[in-house]
């Protein structure tokens, strides 16, 4: 129920790598701008380029919001309900535990999710959570599916690819859903059949 800007944009980062620190941070910080990224807690401080939690929380203090992209990056659909409430608290209690903040929202690994990783989630205390579907977020929206418009760099052509959703995104979210669908019904040939930029 807050007013929005005109054209209102949130940047998001998955993984917690560590270049979202050494090239994303100091930009952000020149134009006083505001991002999310979403840890693999089990990462940080442990694997060579992705961020150490000394660097999580000094970006924590200076406006980015730190969300959880689950305790080990496994995708949450084929988990026991057990295994799924590990990853899910677990990621959201350790980057409180390293922010000293409240961690609400989740991007879900790989996107993917149904409805018990909905409920779990919800169960877990997030407030939210974040899909790869291509398209925007409207008022209404379910914020537990909320869909992003993705730039992945290491495709040909990153940034005319990015162009495309961005313009084309409400077509692109449908064909994107669409594809998904089809591939969550065992429709593998029919999906190839979908073009998405």
């Amino acid at each position: 129920n807050t007013p929005l800007p005109p054209k209102p944009i949130l940047i998001t980062f998955d993984d917690g790598y560590e270049d979202n620190y050494t090239y994303a941070y100091p930009i952000l910080k020149e134009y006083n701008m505001k991002a999310t990224i979403f840890l693999v807690s089990d990462y940080m401080d442990r694997f060579d380029k992705y961020l150490t939690w000394q660097q999580v929380y000094e970006m924590s203090a200076n406006n980015i919001y730190m969300g959880s992209h689950t305790l080990s990056h496994y995708e949450l659909t084929p988990l026991s309900t057990q295994d799924m409430d590990i990853q899910l608290v677990g990621g959201k209690l350790a980057v409180e535990w390293h922010t000293f903040r409240f961690c609400e929202f989740i991007a879900y690994p790989c996107g993917s999710f149904n409805t018990q990783v909905l409920s779990e989630t919800k169960k877990a205390g997030y407030k939210g959570g974040f899909t790869v579907y291509y398209d925007y977020v409207r008022a209404g929206d379910d914020p537990y599916k909320l869909s992003r418009i993705p730039i992945y760099g290491n495709l040909r052509l990153p940034m005319l690819r990015f162009w495309i959703r961005l313009k084309a995104a409400p077509v692109v979210g449908r064909l994107e859903r669409l594809r998904a669908s089809l591939l969550e019904s065992n429709h593998d040939i029919l999906a190839e059949f979908i073009p998405t930029p």
